[in-house]
């Protein structure tokens, strides 16, 4: 998934320079039942993000699993299309997630697919072997752009090769 983060606080405070950035993750998504209700959340396998600071402050502070690595994105608008671009840089190769969709956004359904991937309020890490670090994320409920073309170019394994190695 590729995101364009703006105005990003920290328990509640701006820190400059590091409110706005692109990211880059590679999640799955999760219900957990807890004290009679279901928890939706994403857990994040890897994220790449273009500042060291946000990888140090991630990394040491909550567990996760940030890297920096060369980043940039171009997002358009044009007649009745947007396009989004995010690209980052491995090995000297940059790698693309592409996507045009149609101008206007649109409601997302409930109990869709699309509802399940964008409606989660938690973000789980794992920290150790045996431990899960879970966290709560606030976002105003999000809508979507229907998709028309997806010209987006990944070198799986070049971007996650530690990630995918397996005992």
């Amino acid at each position: 998934m590729g995101f364009l983060f703006e105005n990003v606080r920290v328990l509640g405070m701006k820190i400059p320079f590091l409110s706005d950035f692109e990211e880059v993750n590679l999640r799955f998504y999760v219900k957990r039942f807890e004290n009679g209700v279901w928890k939706r959340g994403a857990v994040f396998i890897s994220k790449i993000v273009p500042k060291h600071t946000i990888t140090l402050v991630a990394n040491t502070f909550y567990n996760e699993h940030y890297r920096t690595l060369p980043m940039k994105h171009v997002l358009k608008v044009n007649g009745n299309s947007r396009e989004f671009i995010y690209q980052w840089k491995v090995k000297n190769k940059w790698n693309t997630i592409q996507v045009t969709t149609q101008k206007k956004p649109i409601a997302i359904a409930p109990d869709s697919e699309a509802e399940f991937i964008t409606e989660h309020y938690f973000g789980y890490t794992k920290i150790n072997e045996n431990a899960t670090f879970e966290y709560e994320v606030t976002h105003p409920r999000w809508q979507q752009f229907e998709v028309t073309k997806n010209e987006s170019v990944i070198d799986f394994e070049g971007v996650y090769e530690k990630e995918l190695l397996t005992d």
